[in-house]
C-alpha cells in the first residue's frame, strides 16, 4: 500500500487522509474545482520530498506539487482523484550568502519569510515577491512565474533565479546552472544549456522543485513614491508607457475607478473623484539618485497636455510599508464577493487594444453583470520590458475552503456561511474565459498558465510538439501534475 510506504518515509502525521483536509489542499481560488487528491503529504525536507516522488512513481500514481495555494488557474488542482498531492510548505530552510549575492531557499519558504530573513542581513532579492507573498511560496511562484515588487527594474521571479534543485519522477535530484557543477555553487544561471529555464513557468509539469537559488542585492537606502490622477485610461497609460521605457521605477501600475472605490473604504479618501490613477515607487542607493528619478517621473506625469495631476502617493507608500499585508483583503470583497483575476502579458503597443476589447466585452454582457451583481476592476502593471493587463472579475458566491481559512476573520464571520451562487459563478467564470480568449486573440501570453489558460491551443504546432517531447523526456508516464500546460 502506498500509504504505508509514505508513512514510513515522512512520518504518519504528515500523511493526510481526512476528507475535509484533502479538499482544502486540492482546491485553489478559481471556483472551478477539479478532483480531490486521494492522499496529501507534507514532507519536511528535500530528501523526504524526493522519496515521496520516487514511491509514487514506483506505484504508477501521479503527484502534484502545491505551494501556498494562491493559484487561480487550477495549477495544483489534481486532474485525477488517484493523486498524491505534495504540500511543500514545511520546507523552510533559507541559506543567505551575502558575499556571493545569492540566497538558497527551500520551495516552501514564503516571499514574506524570505524578505524578512534577507532584510535582517541588509540584502534582499531584486524582485521580492507578489502581492500575495504572505502565502505564496518560492517554489510555487517560480513554477507559475510572477511579477510585482521590484518588477519595473528587475523583471519577474524567473529573471532573478540563478539555479534550481528539482526532484525528477524517479526521485533523483537535478541541479541547474553553475549549481550543477560537482564542485560548484549556484552563483550563475548559465553553464552550458540554460536548464533552469525549462523548469521556470512549467507549473510543476516537468518535476517538483525542492530548492531555488536567487540573486541578492543590497537593501536600497532610499525609497520614494509619486502618484498622478487622470480622466481616462489612455492618458494614464501614455504616461506609464513613457516611464516604463526608462526603467527607473521599481513598481509602476494603474488603478481604475472601481479599485479606487475599494481603497476609499480602506481609508484612502484622497481617491475621491479620481477616475484613473498612476503610481510609481522609486528606490536607490541614496536620496539624490531617487530624487532625480522622481523629478523625471513627475515631469512625465504632469506633462502639459497629458491630462495628469499629482496626487497623494500614500497608496504605493502603504503598499511598500506592508508589502504582503494587502493581499489578505483581496480574498473576499467587503460585500462578500470573491475575486478572480485574468490577465494578458503584452508588448506595450497592444495594451490599449486589450483594454478596449475588455470594455466592449463588458458592455455586451452588461445586463448579466448588473442582474447578478458582477464587478470588474483593472490593474495594469509593468515588468521590465513589457506590460501585464489584468482585469479582475468579482461575484457573490460561497468563499470556499481556502478563503475560509485565510481571509480576515471579520470577512469569514460575515461571509463564511454564504451558500454557493451557481448562476453568478457560471457567469463570472464564463466572463473570465471570454476575456482570456480575447487576450489570446491579441497575442497575449500568460503567467500562471496552470490547467486553465489556453496554452496548448495558442502555440504553433512545432513548438507544442517540442514542449511535449521535453515532457516525455522528463516524465514519460505523465505522472507529474498531469494536465498542466495541457500535457
Amino acid at each position: 500500500m502506498i500509504t504505508d510506504a509514505l508513512r514510513a518515509a515522512i512520518g504518519a502525521a504528515n500523511v493526510i487522509e481526512d476528507a475535509a483536509e484533502r479538499e482544502y489542499y486540492s482546491w485553489d481560488l478559481s471556483q472551478e474545482p477539479l478532483q480531490v487528491a486521494e492522499i496529501v503529504v507534507r514532507p519536511g525536507s528535500a530528501e523526504e520530498l524526493a522519496a515521496v516522488v520516487r514511491i509514487a512513481h514506483e506505484q504508477g500514481i501521479p503527484v502534484v506539487p502545491r505551494g501556498g495555494g494562491i493559484s487561480y488557474t487550477q495549477g495544483f488542482e489534481p486532474s485525477v482523484a488517484e493523486t498524491v498531492l505534495i504540500d511543500t510548505t514545511r520546507l523552510k530552510t533559507i541559506e543567505i550568502n551575502a558575499e556571493d549575492s545569492v540566497v538558497i531557499a527551500d520551495a516552501g519558504v514564503t516571499w514574506e519569510e524570505l524578505y524578512l530573513a534577507t532584510s535582517a542581513e541588509g540584502v534582499r532579492t531584486p524582485y521580492f515577491g507578489p502581492l500575495s507573498g504572505r502565502f505564496a511560496t518560492v517554489g510555487g511562484t517560480l513554477s507559475q512565474n510572477s511579477l510585482f515588487y521590484g518588477s519595473g527594474l528587475y523583471g519577474t521571479s524567473a529573471d532573478i533565479t540563478t539555479g534550481l534543485e528539482v526532484a525528477g519522477v524517479d526521485g533523483k535530484v537535478l541541479r541547474t546552472g553553475s549549481w550543477a557543477h560537482r564542485n560548484g555553487s549556484p552563483f550563475s544561471r548559465y553553464y552550458g544549456p540554460d536548464l533552469t529555464s525549462l523548469f521556470l513557468g512549467d507549473t510543476g509539469a516537468l518535476g517538483v522543485k525542492t530548492r531555488a537559488a536567487l540573486k541578492l542585492i543590497p537593501l536600497p537606502m532610499a525609497n520614494q513614491a509619486v502618484s498622478f490622477a487622470y480622466d481616462t485610461f489612455e492618458q494614464a497609460y501614455a504616461a506609464l508607457h513613457e516611464a516604463a521605457k526608462l526603467e527607473i521605477a521599481a513598481e509602476l501600475f494603474i488603478f481604475d475607478p472601481a479599485n479606487h472605490a475599494i481603497y476609499r473604504k480602506l481609508g484612502f479618501s484622497f481617491l475621491e473623484g479620481v477616475e484613473w490613477s498612476l503610481h510609481f515607487t522609486v528606490e536607490g542607493i541614496d536620496d539624490a539618485i531617487v530624487d532625480a528619478s522622481v523629478d523625471i517621473l513627475r515631469g512625465i506625469g504632469t506633462r502639459p497636455g497629458g491630462g495628469g495631476r499629482e496626487i497623494d502617493p500614500s497608496l504605493p507608500l502603504a503598499m511598500r510599508a506592508d508589502p504582503f499585508g494587502g493581499g489578505l483583503r483581496g480574498f473576499v470583497g467587503s460585500e462578500g464577493h470573491v475575486r478572480l483575476p485574468v490577465h494578458g502579458v503584452f508588448p506595450f503597443s497592444k495594451v490599449p487594444a486589450a483594454q478596449r476589447g475588455v470594455v466592449d466585452l463588458i458592455a455586451r454582457n452588461q445586463d448579466v453583470i448588473d442582474r447578478l451583481d458582477l464587478r470588474i476592476t483593472f490593474l495594469t502593471a509593468i515588468t521590465r520590458g513589457y506590460c501585464v493587463f489584468e482585469p479582475v472579475v468579482w461575484w457573490p458566491d460561497s468563499i470556499g475552503p481556502y478563503r475560509a481559512r485565510h481571509a480576515p476573520e471579520d470577512a469569514v464571520a460575515r461571509f463564511g456561511s454564504v451558500p454557493p451562487n451557481l448562476e453568478a459563478r457560471a457567469a463570472g467564470t464564463g466572463l473570465r474565459r471570454e476575456i482570456a480568449l480575447l487576450m489570446s486573440s491579441l497575442g497575449g501570453t500568460h503567467l500562471q498558465v496552470g490547467k486553465w489558460y489556453p496554452y496548448r491551443d495558442s502555440l504553433e504546432p512545432a513548438t507544442y510538439e517540442t514542449v511535449a517531447a521535453v515532457k516525455h523526456a522528463f516524465d514519460p508516464r505523465r505522472l507529474v501534475n498531469p494536465g498542466s500546460l495541457g500535457l
